[in-house]
C-alpha cells in the first residue's frame, strides 16, 4: 500500500485561505477547489489536506472549495472517502461545519 501524498495547505496554498470566490483572492475557496481538490477527484487519488499551520478557514472558503465539488457532481461519499483531513488544533469544529455543507449541497441537487 502506498503511502497518501500530503498536501500542506499553509504551506502549498496559503496560511490564510479566506473568501469564496477568485475575483475575491487568490486564496479563495474557488480557486482551492479547480487548483487542489478537483484535479486529485478526478485522478481518484486519495490524499490528506493539512490545514495545520493555517489561520483556519472562513465558513465561505470552506462552503465553495467542499460543497462546490457537490454542486459539479461529486458525491458527499466521493468527497469524503476520499480526502482525510487535518485541522489545525482547536478547530476540530471545522468537521461538523464542513458536513454541513457536504448535505445542504447534497440537498440543493435533489
Amino acid at each position: 500500500m502506498s503511502e497518501l501524498e500530503t498536501y500542506n495547505v499553509a504551506q502549498d496554498f496559503s496560511p490564510n485561505p479566506i473568501a469564496r470566490y477568485a475575483r475575491q483572492s487568490q486564496f479563495s475557496g474557488e480557486v482551492f477547489r479547480r487548483n487542489v481538490l478537483e484535479p486529485r477527484l478526478k485522478r481518484k487519488e486519495k490524499f490528506i489536506l493539512d490545514f495545520s499551520g493555517t489561520s483556519g478557514a472562513g465558513s465561505s472558503f470552506l462552503e465553495e472549495a467542499f460543497a462546490g465539488l457537490i454542486r459539479i457532481g461529486y458525491s458527499k461519499t466521493e468527497v469524503l472517502e476520499s480526502i482525510e483531513i487535518i485541522w489545525p488544533l482547536g478547530k476540530k469544529s471545522y468537521a461538523e461545519e464542513l458536513n454541513l455543507y457536504l448535505d445542504r449541497a447534497g440537498e440543493s441537487k435533489s
